[in-house]
């Protein structure tokens, strides 16, 4: 079973407010296999200026991961994007923790927010879609 996901205030709270004016690219960890700075669930948001909030380790693999992003930005294609971080030689991102981490990133905007239960308004709410075995969250701030 996996652990529960933690949900950050302050994370959603930027989030709602930079999605009032533009469409962001929500960058999620979706699997870690051995040593990685941050775990399943860990999110950031890209948005069209290339700044971004929250983060998903830092370093080369994500600026890789804010590169992809911004195609994704663009085209509004899902991708799943892979960072070794083992240092092994020949690879694209020389990490030093040890593992691998697979990141899913996906375009939000406010059109494709949840509408609050209802009132058909906008508010913050908002669904972390997950593949197979991957937990669901799903955060409400009023």
């Amino acid at each position: 079973m996996l652990p529960p996901i933690k949900c950050d205030r302050t994370f959603y709270q930027q989030l709602r407010s930079i999605l009032e004016r533009e469409s962001v690219v929500i960058a999620t960890i979706v699997k870690v296999l051995g040593s990685a700075p941050r775990e399943v669930g860990a999110k950031m948001a890209i948005c069209q200026d290339s700044s971004i909030i929250g983060t998903i380790g830092g370093g080369a693999g994500e600026g890789k991961v804010i590169q992809q992003g911004l195609k994704v930005l663009e085209t509004g294609e899902k991708q799943l994007v892979e960072i070794d971080l083992t240092g092994a030689p020949g690879k694209d991102i020389q990490g030093v923790c040890g593992g691998k981490v697979e990141i899913w990133l996906e375009k939000w905007s406010r059109e494709g927010a949840m509408p609050s239960s209802g009132r058909g308004t906008w508010r913050n709410k908002f669904a972390v879609s997950a593949r197979s075995s991957f937990a669901i969250a799903i955060c409400a701030l009023r």
